[in-house]
């Protein structure tokens, strides 16, 4: 028992009061009259912080505001009567998603009713992205007879 605690105790305080000693050798990564290296495995660069093992950018300042876009969409459905429904979908997905969740929700036949984007039918196979949408946006359900 008290061999274990000892055991513990020296891996405690060798890796607590020297880290770098434990990842990069006894030395804590040194060369003789070397600087000690950067124990974090991130370079940071002006605009970019890339992890060394991979190269790829973690994080990036995006340079102009139209090539950062939202992943998701708020749509709301606005039928004849007035009464709306929300949805949220992301901007790459097909609208005949909304279309087939919306008819669903309101108990209809998908084959009475029309969609329409400023005044224009929506295809089901359109996406969002293709249509320049915005963040918020409201899609016209129109009942045909």
């Amino acid at each position: 028992l008290f061999s274990r605690l000892v055991r513990r105790t020296r891996f405690f305080f060798f890796f607590f009061w020297r880290p770098c000693a434990f990842f990069h050798g006894e030395t804590g990564g040194r060369r003789r009259g070397g600087a000690a290296p950067a124990c974090s495995p991130y370079e940071i660069a002006p605009a970019t912080r890339v992890r060394r093992d991979m190269g790829n950018p973690i994080y990036a300042v995006p340079k102009s505001k139209s090539e950062f876009t939202h992943v998701y969409i708020q749509l709301r459905v606005r039928d004849q009567s007035g009464s709306d429904v929300y949805f949220k979908m992301k901007r790459r997905l097909p609208l005949g998603l909304l279309q087939d969740a919306y008819c669903q929700r309101e108990q209809l036949d998908l084959s009475k009713l029309c969609f329409l984007y400023k005044g224009r039918r929506i295809i089901p196979d359109e996406t969002p992205e293709e249509l320049d949408m915005e963040q918020v946006v409201t899609v016209d359900v129109v009942k045909l007879d």
